[in-house]
């Protein structure tokens, strides 16, 4: 199978889930949402700063 990790990569890089399903045909768009769902569990309760640098 493919991890989590490489779905999220394909999405970053500009894939589409149709490009996805197309190019990865042993997955499935549950499997995908399932992936998406996920990564966004895993950064809930995460602490985004927005820091700003000056030189």
């Amino acid at each position: 199978g493919l991890s989590i990790e490489f779905i999220l990569e394909l999405f970053a890089s500009g894939g589409t889930k149709e490009e996805i399903l197309k190019t990865y045909p042993q997955l499935t768009a549950e499997a995908i949402e399932e992936a998406i769902r996920y990564a966004a569990q895993s950064v809930k309760n995460e602490i985004l700063l927005d820091v700003k640098v000056t030189a």
